[in-house]
């Protein structure tokens, strides 16, 4: 999608987003720009605008005008860094226009010029992120000087559930009991001593695989069924977050988890897994 039709469908979405939660209409500034050269903190949150508005309301209720949202790559720019070299080039990511709230739940738009120096970034333009909508975020992340949220390079990392559950586990950190259907994976999962089952598959609808999953599945349930009632099943991998894919199911059904799990391994990329896990209640709201 080219970057002026972000923008445009940005805020088109961006004033439905905040009508919706009955917030008044932004207040467009960017006519009169400000010096961006007099802040100091400057996070930015380059995203679709209904995912990360709460996010932007809580940094206006801490730092009005610290926290703010980009609705386009094209609202920033990277130049030459201070801390650049000839072994290691590097680049500051600046902020042209941007969108925050104050404390009262009021949104701006605003225009800087000289544009602001970007001390945080988050990108969340990117394929994960968008379901396969856009990556057009993808090349700011490159040779910044600034902090930023994980990238696009890591996704297959920090998206990989059954590689943090391993983690998890191995430093003896909470995390649910899991049994892994890992669909034609090239990594390879170190499991000996913890308690993580994988299965691994190189089909999604063979005779072998139905049998594989139906006999894991039900020795899985058999060993926490006394203790859990409930399990979710959920997808893992790069293209898979939030709640996508996800369905619970009581422990004492085995064949309604079975077929949950054929469910989502039918939707599959190579390298992803179907995870079964115990289910585990949030803590209650506070509110």
């Amino acid at each position: 999608m080219p970057t002026f039709e972000l923008e445009d469908t940005f805020m088109k979405d961006f004033s439905n987003s905040i009508a919706d939660v009955n917030l008044p209409a932004p207040i467009d500034r960017s006519s009169t720009p400000k010096d961006g050269s007099s802040y100091t903190d400057t996070i930015v949150l380059l995203s679709q605008p209904d995912f990360r508005l709460s996010v932007a309301l809580e940094g206006g209720k801490i730092k009005e005008n610290a926290v703010l949202i980009a609705a386009s790559p094209d609202w920033l720019e990277k130049r030459s860094s201070p801390l650049s070299t000839e072994e290691k080039p590097v680049q500051s990511l600046y902020l042209k226009k941007g969108i925050s709230f104050n404390a009262k739940k009021q949104a701006f738009i605003d225009s800087f010029d000289p544009p602001r120096r970007v001390t945080y970034f988050a990108n969340f333009l990117t394929m994960p992120c968008t379901e396969n909508l856009s990556d057009a975020g993808v090349p700011l992340e490159e040779n910044i000087d600034c902090p930023m949220s994980s990238s696009s390079k890591l996704e297959h990392i920090v998206n990989d559930k059954l590689l943090t559950r391993i983690l998890l586990a191995r430093y003896r950190v909470a995390h649910p009991f899991t049994l892994a259907f890992p669909f034609m994976s090239k990594q390879k999962y170190e499991t000996e001593g913890l308690d993580i089952t994988i299965a691994h598959l190189d089909s999604k609808e063979s005779a072998a695989t139905e049998s594989s999953i139906s006999e894991a599945v039900e020795k899985f349930l058999k060993g926490i069924r006394d203790e859990y009632f409930r399990v979710v099943v959920k997808p893992s991998g790069p293209l898979w977050m939030g709640s996508r894919g996800v369905s619970f199911f009581s422990s004492s059904d085995s064949a309604a988890v079975v077929k949950g799990v054929k469910s989502l391994l039918a939707e599959l990329d190579e390298g992803d897994a179907v995870l079964v896990e115990s289910y585990h209640p949030t803590l209650p709201s506070h509110f």
